[in-house]
């Protein structure tokens, strides 16, 4: 359940970053460089965050399938 609520909490986090909105698009390329560095940084957050999610998931179904 944990799990669940972990995730929950990061999709919640996920419809309040920079990537789901963008209500001041950047005005010059090195403002547009800088978002687009913030988004890369913060996608590879998320993918740290799924690699922990499913290997969590994963040992705990091995364990009750054992």
């Amino acid at each position: 359940m944990k799990d669940t609520e972990a995730f929950t909490r990061d999709i919640s986090d996920y419809q309040n970053s920079p990537l789901a909105t963008s209500v001041n698009p950047p005005k010059t390329e090195a403002e547009q460089i800088r978002r687009l560095q913030h988004e890369v940084e913060f996608l590879k957050q998320e993918m740290e965050f799924l690699k922990k999610f499913f290997l969590i998931r994963n040992a705990r179904n091995q364990v009750h399938c054992s």
